[in-house]
């Protein structure tokens, strides 16, 4: 979920002097760019991580997880057409993440069962219209409602839309081998790309879309034996 830069100036003596600022300037931005990137989070990795509190506007959905794309759309959009009139508010609406809330494993129920909640990152100070009336979906869907996701200690994970299912596994042996228990649903942040069109994607571009799992966690009060331990035992 990309970036870029430029620079243009004008006349004769300073051709030399802009020409080397110029260079200076994106031999620096290629150098933030590179660290970037090698500072970002290798996928596939658990870490733990303090989670703060998250003001979301919020539909629960009952229903197969092939309606994300369908309803995290119109989570988006409501935001939009809800929020003050400011283009720096719409702008950073539109680019707030989306988060799905997983308190089920899919495997456990069929997907007509199948219950969920999507949610949108929204300013502290968004309010919802009483006369605000929900669109229809393909799935069932509650009406929309405001909350507070809350702050947890998490064990963390970045991965792809791709890689989710097989990658949230490693989370089990993880808390086992760690003595952590699960304290609430599974949270996944699909990460918002200005340049990525979330109806219009290609299955592959989704697929290869970034996502962040977050699976709440506290300590075991009292230890138990880890695969490890018992292996060696």
């Amino acid at each position: 979920m990309r970036r870029s830069p430029s620079l243009f100036l004008t006349w004769t003596l300073g051709f030399a002097a802009i020409a080397a600022l110029a260079g200076v300037a994106l031999a620096q931005e290629t150098a933030q760019e590179t660290a970037q990137e090698t500072t970002q989070p290798a996928l596939g990795v658990i870490a733990l991580e303090s989670i703060p509190a998250q003001r979301v506007l919020l539909r629960d959905i009952q229903g197969g997880y092939g309606s994300h794309q369908e309803v995290f759309n119109d989570l988006k959009t409501t935001v939009t057409q809800l929020t003050s009139t400011s283009r720096n508010v719409k702008a950073a609406v539109a680019a707030a993440d989306c988060v799905g809330l997983y308190a089920f494993d899919p495997d456990t129920v069929t997907a007509d069962r199948l219950t969920w909640s999507a949610a949108v990152l929204v300013p502290e100070s968004f309010q919802l219209p009483s006369t605000t009336k929900a669109k229809a979906l393909s799935v069932k869907a509650s009406e929309y409602r405001v909350d507070t996701l809350p702050a947890t200690e998490a064990a963390v994970m970045y991965s792809t839309i791709g890689r989710a299912p097989t990658d949230g596994l490693k989370f089990f042996s993880w808390m086992a081998d760690n003595g952590y228990v699960q304290i609430g649903p599974t949270r996944m942040v699909y990460f918002t790309d200005p340049s990525f069109d979330l109806l219009r994607a290609t299955p592959e571009e989704v697929k290869a879309s970034k996502t962040k799992i977050i699976v709440p966690v506290r300590k075991r009060e009292r230890a138990i034996a880890t695969t490890t331990e018992k292996t060696q035992g």
